[in-house]
């Protein structure tokens, strides 16, 4: 609260409020108390200023270390992903050379020869006349193939099924005349030799 005296001026108007020892002292008190609590706001803040650098080194360390882990199982996975589907150099010298032949019976359109030299699981899915029109229909709407290129190869051994025993499904990315399709080749072994099991060949050129 504040008292004033007046003092006469020439106006007769009061002169301008004098404040009392009373409010002086309350003003100094709290000047005083501002003044501790700025201190202890800037005594918190160099606080923080020191602990959040350690607070965010070691979140960046933590992330780092994830991140590192992460990329070491993905590589692990690409490397054992890439061993269940082997590549062209690990497929063994004789399936690469009866696929070649194969291919090249397919090429010069000896459809019957494919058929006679065939695995028993060929024979007993298709006759002769189912084969060689299969091979045909494939022939009139891709035309030859002009190139291809190994997509994946798949080594199997089991114990039982039409493929029991050892086999080999050989899938390539081909170019045709007409178009590009998925060349699939399964071979089995029966008494040392590989020998053609499944022929299939997926492209929407055929629809």
């Amino acid at each position: 609260m504040i008292s004033s005296e007046c003092s006469p001026t020439s106006g007769g108007k009061p002169a301008f409020p004098t404040p009392s020892l009373s409010e002086l002292g309350l003003t100094a008190s709290l000047k005083a108390l501002q003044s501790g609590i700025n201190r202890t706001t800037q005594s918190i803040s160099g606080l923080g200023r020191r602990a959040c650098p350690r607070w965010f080194v070691f979140v960046r360390q933590y992330s780092i270390r994830v991140f590192a882990c992460a990329l070491i199982l993905l590589v692990a996975v690409i490397s054992i992903t890439c061993a269940s589907n082997r590549g062209g150099q690990n497929i063994p010298p004789e399936v690469e050379s009866a696929i070649g032949a194969i291919s090249d019976e397919i090429a010069a359109e000896r459809y019957d020869k494919i058929y006679n030299e065939a695995s028993d699981l060929w024979r007993q899915d298709a006759r002769l006349e189912q084969s060689i029109s299969s091979f045909k229909t494939l022939r009139t709407k891709l035309g030859p193939i002009e190139n291809r290129t190994l997509q994946s190869a798949t080594e199997q051994q089991n114990s039982g099924g039409p493929l029991k025993g050892r086999a080999y499904i050989v899938t390539y990315r081909t170019k045709y005349q007409n178009g590009e399709g998925m060349q699939t080749f399964t071979l089995v072994e029966r008494d040392g030799r590989w020998l053609l099991a499944r022929y299939f060949v997926n492209s929407t050129a055929l629809k």
